[in-house]
This record gives C-alpha cells, sequence and structure tokens, in this order.
C-alpha cells in the first residue's frame, strides 16, 4: 500500500476517536454515581454587618416561620416556635431540649428536621425527616447546614461582644476567698469583717436588705452606687 494511503488511513481513524470518545463520555455521564461534594450553608438572606443579630438568626428564624410556625404557634398543644425565648427555654416530653446551645445533636430541633437530603450512602442521617411532614416542606441540604451552624455556635439570637463566650459557668471557675486567703492575708482579713462577708451568713444583714428591698421598691437605690462609684 502507497504511504500516502497509509498516513491518509491514520488521519481519518485519528479524526474519529477525536469525536467519538468526548460523545462516550456525554453517553455515559448520566449512568456515573455522583461525586458526592461537601453541603455548605445557603447564603445568608440579610447582610449580617447591618442588624444586631447573630450572623444566622435570620434565616433560622425564616425557616421556622415558613417551615413550622403553622402548627408550632401560641395557641396550639405544639411548643410554640415562633419567638426565640419560647422554644429556647422549652423542652420535649421526655426531657429533650428544643435547642441545646453548642449541642446539635442533643436539640429536638435538629433530629427533628435532618435528613439524607445530599442522598449520600455512608449517611447516618434518616431518608426522611420527622418534620415537616410535606415533602415539599423539607429542609435543602443549605438549610439543614444552617441550622446545624447557628446551634453548633450556642444558638444566639444576638450578636455577642467579642470578649464574651457562650460557655456556662460554674463555681469552680470562682476561686473561694479561703483560697486567696494564703496569698493575700491582709486583703482577705479586711473582706472578713466587710459586709459583703456577712451578706452571706449575717441574719441581720438580710434583715437589713429586705427592708432596704422593700423601701426602695427592690431597686436597693443609691445603696449601692455610693460607695461602688464605678458601676454608677
Amino acid at each position: 500500500m502507497p504511504s500516502f494511503v497509509c498516513f491518509y488511513a491514520g488521519r481519518r481513524r485519528a479524526a474519529s476517536a477525536a469525536w467519538f470518545v468526548p460523545l462516550l463520555a456525554i453517553l455515559l455521564c448520566p449512568l456515573l454515581p455522583p461525586v458526592p461534594r461537601a453541603a455548605s450553608a445557603a447564603p445568608h438572606t440579610i447582610s449580617s454587618s447591618n442588624h444586631p443579630y447573630d450572623p444566622d438568626w435570620p434565616d433560622v428564624y425564616l425557616i421556622l416561620m415558613n417551615k413550622c410556625s403553622g402548627c408550632h404557634r401560641p395557641g396550639t398543644e405544639r411548643v410554640d416556635l415562633t419567638k426565640y425565648e419560647a422554644f429556647t427555654s422549652a423542652r420535649m416530653s421526655d426531657g429533650e431540649a428544643i435547642v441545646a446551645p453548642g449541642r446539635p445533636h442533643d436539640s429536638a430541633l435538629w433530629t427533628y428536621v435532618v435528613w439524607n437530603a445530599r442522598a449520600r450512602r455512608d449517611s447516618d442521617h434518616p431518608s426522611t425527616p420527622l418534620m415537616p411532614e410535606e415533602k415539599q416542606e423539607w429542609l435543602t441540604a443549605g438549610q439543614l447546614e444552617t441550622v446545624h451552624r447557628w446551634i453548633s455556635r450556642g444558638g444566639l439570637q444576638y450578636k455577642l461582644p467579642s470578649t464574651c463566650s457562650i460557655k456556662p459557668l460554674t463555681e469552680m471557675d470562682f476561686p473561694s476567698a479561703r483560697q486567696c486567703k494564703s496569698c493575700h492575708p491582709k486583703q482577705y482579713d479586711e473582706w472578713s469583717r466587710s459586709m459583703h462577708h456577712y451578706a452571706q451568713h449575717s441574719p441581720v444583714f438580710e434583715a437589713f436588705n429586705l427592708t432596704l428591698q422593700e423601701r426602695t421598691g427592690g431597686t436597693l437605690g443609691t445603696f449601692c452606687t455610693r460607695c461602688h462609684t464605678p458601676l454608677g
């Protein structure tokens, strides 16, 4: 076979492969399993720089209003989800908190709405959520991430100052006066004779404080701020 014929045939085979491979890829794409992607929270509906609320709270509030408030509202037997104070302090019949700050998996709100929205084979989430009942009302993957992030960050309504922490305080966070005495004997001796110390033990001081509250309508007037001027 002449060389120019072989060259021409080779060029035709190469040209055929050039269009056949992309066509084959297009035909096989629908048959391949989807590649799972990390879920990301839905973009904030309201700019976080223009209001004092926690960045996720407006979006969580809109989710609750649109998905839950039809049944969970005042005047019903169900938990009121229309007000922050109502559902953050409420508990389920088994004692589970509606919102456990910092612990989404201990929060009834999360366990009721979560489902395998990404259709992942290795997911521990159920294929259908407990709530909402209507399929078209189920939370999207982005909405689920928003709710999860909001609870994980403390389930707050308003932004915290940069110096605040959501960590609950315990008695172990504060040393007793006797612990301080070992290094500060002079200050302890002065404090042990003060009204602050007597307030913890003296019935006379308790009676005095009760009378003061009654006469000032529960405000204590200027009794404290007369000496503690930084508080005034």
